[in-house]
C-alpha cells in the first residue's frame, strides 16, 4: 500500500472516539515533509468504537489489496458487560489523492465479553477491555485474503480468568475500494482453564498459510509466562492445536509486572518461499525484573 496509518483513541468529554491518520509512505521513507489526512469522530456521539486498529498489509506486491484496512470492536455505553458480537471492518481508497472512507459491520462473530483482571502471585494488574490488541494482519495466503485479528474476553468454562478470541475476517472490495461486504472465515478462543489467564495476544499469518500466536499466561500461582499457538494450513479451521510455553516466568516474590504483555509482538520477514519466517517476541517475568523473549517459527 502506498500509505502508513496511525490509529488513536481521543477523549474529550462529554463525547470520546477514535481517529485514523494517513500519509504517503514514500514520502516518510525519504525523509521529507508530510501532510497526513485523518478520518475522525468513529463512534461519537457518546458511542466509542473500540479502538480502530490499523491492519497491516503482508503481501506481494501483486496480492495487495490497493486500499487501506481498518476494524474494531464494539463498545456500547459501559462496555461489553454482556456478550458483544460485532466486529467492524472498514476501507479507506486513494488515500493520497481523494480518500474515501466505507465500512461494513459483522454482526454475527463470535461473542466477547469484558474479561475479569488479570492475576499473578500477590498482584493483581487489573481488568482489559475487549479491543483488538497488537497489529492485525491482511494476508492472501488463503481464503481469498484475510483479516487476522486477536482480543481479549471473559466468559467460557473458568470465567474467573481472561482468555482470547481470535479470528480471520474475509473483506470484500468493489473495483472502486468501496467495502461492500465481511464475512467470517474462522474464529476460536484460547483457554487454559484452572484460574490461568491468557492475555495480551498478537497473531500473524506466514506465507504457506499457517497461523501464528503469542501471548501472556498468569494465574494466583503462575507468573507470567510466554505461550505460543500456531494452526497449519492443514490443520481444522478454529483451533490452534497446540499452545504451548516458549519461556516460563519465575518471579519476583512480590509481583509487580503492570503492564507485561502489551508488547507482545509477531512479524513475517519476507515471501521467498523456504526463506520468509514468522518471528514471535513476549514478554516474562525474571527473578528480578521483566524481560524480553524472541522465537521463529520452523
Amino acid at each position: 500500500n502506498a500509505a502508513v496509518y496511525f490509529g488513536c483513541d481521543f477523549f474529550d468529554s462529554p463525547d470520546f472516539y477514535s481517529e485514523v491518520f494517513f500519509a504517503s509512505k514514500a514520502l516518510m521513507e525519504s525523509g521529507q515533509p508530510i501532510t497526513p489526512g485523518v478520518f475522525y469522530k468513529f463512534g461519537g456521539p457518546n458511542k466509542f468504537f473500540n479502538s480502530v486498529q490499523p491492519v497491516e498489509t503482508e503481501t506481494p506486491t501483486g496480492h495487495a489489496p490497493g486500499v487501506g484496512y481498518l476494524i474494531n470492536t464494539d463498545n456500547p455505553p459501559g462496555g461489553c458487560r454482556v456478550f458483544c458480537k460485532n466486529i467492524v471492518v472498514w476501507s479507506i481508497a486513494n488515500p493520497l489523492t481523494t480518500p474515501t472512507l466505507s465500512g461494513s459491520t459483522l454482526s454475527t462473530f463470535d461473542k466477547y465479553i469484558q474479561p475479569p483482571s488479570i492475576v499473578e502471585p500477590g498482584y493483581n494488574v487489573g481488568a482489559p477491555d475487549n479491543s483488538i490488541g497488537s497489529t492485525p494482519i491482511f494476508t492472501a495466503s488463503r481464503g481469498r485474503g484475510l483479516i487476522a485479528f486477536s482480543l481479549m474476553t471473559g466468559g467460557g468454562t473458568d470465567p474467573s480468568a481472561p482468555g482470547v478470541l481470535w479470528g480471520e475476517v474475509h473483506p470484500t472490495i468493489d473495483m472502486s475500494g468501496t467495502l461492500t461486504n465481511v464475512s467470517e472465515y474462522q474464529a476460536g478462543y484460547i483457554r487454559e482453564g484452572g484460574g490461568i489467564g491468557t492475555f495480551y495476544p498478537a497473531i500473524m499469518a506466514s506465507n504457506d498459510g499457517s497461523l501464528w500466536i503469542v501471548a501472556n499466561q498468569s494465574s494466583p500461582s503462575l507468573y507470567p509466562r510466554i505461550v505460543i499457538g500456531v494452526q497449519r494450513a492443514s490443520d481444522p479451521l478454529g483451533q490452534f492445536g497446540n499452545v504451548r510455553a516458549l519461556k516460563i516466568g519465575v518471579g519476583p516474590p512480590d509481583g509487580g509486572s503492570g503492564e507485561l504483555g502489551l508488547y507482545n509482538a509477531a512479524s513475517v520477514d519476507g515471501f521467498a518461499a523456504g526463506q520468509s519466517h514468522v518471528w514471535l517476541a513476549g514478554q516474562y517475568i525474571t527473578s528480578s525484573l521483566w524481560a524480553t523473549y524472541l522465537g521463529r517459527d520452523l
